[in-house]
């Protein structure tokens, strides 16, 4: 990227995101080309920043906001590079999904994007999710790269959107799970307290049962007794941090006490 187009994006942001008299489009089009940036300071904290203010500060109309969703949802942005022949292309999706995030939120908050499409959203996620397969928290070469703490954070954000339902929310669970439930990769980036926000906004939707989430749980514990070392600890180990995670999430909540119980004694097994 050229010194000039970081000063422009710099100016923007000093300017507490001011888009009048400039050319929306262009600027959405400059941003999108750099969205997976590997300097970390131009993709954290000027094109993420710019982007997700153009997506929720209601500049644009419904029909544009529908077309970037679409966008971001094919073999462009979500699905780019999967099979990483490409170095670091993991950071477009997972940059990409915090603009999910944003445009998610925007749905809720103003009842524009129909729901089909934030369904197609959604179900083209959960796929992205269980392929994604650099789960690399931090780089310190290339920053935060966190495809899975960004997916928690999406997954929080369709926990919370008001039409979905129960099927919709054990998925998320189960996906959930899926994921910590691995042996070749230990998670320290808080991947766990992020991934625990997201179930306890599921809890508090009172849609699934109790019944649901206890199989859940016990799901969650139940381990394949010949994976070797050190294999076994580290899936073992992601499990117990997700758990303790969600325990101290639901701790207070009067609502959840079962749950509570429930975490309780398998985390003291």
């Amino acid at each position: 990227m050229k010194k000039q187009q970081v000063k422009y994006f710099e100016e923007i942001k000093s300017s507490e995101f001011d888009f009048s008299n400039i050319d929306i489009q262009l600027l959405i089009n400059t941003l999108l080309d750099n969205i997976g940036h590997e300097d970390s300071y131009i993709r954290d904290h000027l094109v993420y920043e710019i982007l997700a203010h153009v997506f929720h500060d209601q500049i644009l109309n419904e029909t544009m906001l529908e077309e970037h969703l679409k966008r971001f949802i094919g073999d462009e942005f979500l699905f780019f590079d999967l099979n990483n022949q490409y170095p670091n292309s993991v950071l477009k999706r997972s940059f990409t999904i915090l603009q999910l995030v944003i445009l998610v939120y925007v749905h809720q908050r103003d009842s524009v994007i129909n729901q089909q499409l934030i369904s197609e959203t959604f179900d083209k996620f959960l796929i992205y999710y269980s392929k994604e397969k650099v789960l690399t928290g931090y780089d310190k070469t290339y920053g935060w790269v966190h495809a899975i703490a960004h997916s928690a954070d999406l997954m929080n954000t369709f926990m919370d959107v008001s039409w979905f339902t129960e099927g919709q929310i054990e998925k998320m669970f189960d996906a959930i799970g899926k994921k910590i439930k691995i042996e070749h990769h230990f998670y320290m980036f808080n991947e766990d307290e992020r991934l625990a926000t997201a179930l306890k906004t599921g809890l508090d939707r009172k849609l699934v049962t109790h019944d649901f989430v206890f199989n859940w749980i016990d799901d969650m514990v139940q381990f394949d007794e010949n994976i070797p070392l050190p294999n076994d600890v580290i899936i073992k180990n992601n499990v117990k941090q997700l758990l303790r995670s969600l325990y101290f999430k639901c701790i207070k909540d009067e609502s959840l006490k079962d749950v509570v119980h429930k975490l309780e004694s398998v985390l003291v097994k």
